[in-house]
């Protein structure tokens, strides 16, 4: 993704009116079985779920999301035996958005501190101020736009009218580098299972293949009428991979991350 084609939306914002978010007691994971909690890390005050048992599995959303884009993914890895944590990152969802603090350096540097302040040593990482407007970029990251239901786009817009919110988006907009991992992917020993859209609209498939070429123990997947958003547009896919993965490790490579770190523990 890169920043001119973020700041088009964001300038939209700027002019619109706002909508009423659902209220607090309807945002997920109300109606789960799960439940949010409040932590602080660095001194930035997040809201998180930690549940489950087993090699702990970090869920990162991405740019302007939630811990909601990943409600498919949280309840079968749950299921299958694995501790998960999702987060609300700075700047986004219902955690803290201050002024500054979303260069990479910060972003990467709270991922540490959040496992650190939770006793995980090591870890599986795997991602507007209108409500229209929130809808139309939410449809845009699907192959099939009429996938996404009103129901989606309230739990993604709930967080959108907070005052903070467009100051932290600034904040990304000027802070995080989107150009800063050129050159630097082969440096990542870790193996990488890297999910892509054959209907991606906003980072064309053959973008997506840089990665592998740069990402010396990676897996590229192509996933089937998917578009920007898989996790939420396909989820049987997603969690088909992602529970193979955890299971099994990359299928090019010998090693088993997922099963190594289990057999570490005391």
């Amino acid at each position: 993704m890169t920043a001119p084609r973020i700041l088009l939306p964001v300038l939209l914002v700027a002019g619109a009116c706002r909508a009423t978010p659902i209220p607090e007691a309807q945002r997920y994971p109300a109606g789960t079985s799960f439940r949010a909690q409040y932590r602080t890390v660095d001194e930035t005050r997040l809201r998180v779920i930690d549940t489950g048992n087993g090699t702990p599995v970090v869920f990162i959303h991405g740019f302007g999301a939630s811990m909601y884009g990943w409600r498919y993914q949280l309840p079968p890895i749950v299921a299958a035996g694995y501790r998960v944590v999702a987060f609300d990152n700075r700047g986004f969802g219902f955690s803290d958005k201050p002024a500054h603090g979303y260069t990479n350096a910060a972003y990467a540097h709270l991922v540490v501190s959040l496992l650190d302040s939770l006793g995980i040593s090591s870890a599986v990482l795997t991602r507007f101020r209108a409500r229209w407007i929130t809808a139309r970029i939410l449809r845009s990251t699907f192959a099939d736009p009429s996938k996404v239901t009103e129901a989606d786009v309230d739990q993604y817009y709930a967080p959108v009218p907070d005052p903070a919110y467009g100051r932290a988006l600034r904040g990304v907009l000027r802070e995080f580098r989107f150009d800063s991992l050129g050159g630097r992917l082969g440096r990542v020993q870790a193996p990488t299972l890297i999910l892509w859209g054959d209907a991606d609209r906003w980072i064309p498939l053959r973008d997506g293949t840089r990665f592998t070429q740069e990402l010396p123990r990676s897996e590229f997947v192509v996933l089937t009428r998917t578009g920007h958003d898989a996790a939420d547009e396909s989820p049987d896919q997603v969690n088909r991979y992602l529970l193979a993965y955890l299971k099994d490790g990359l299928s090019r490579i010998p090693e088993n991350v997922a099963v190594a770190a289990r057999d570490d523990r005391p």
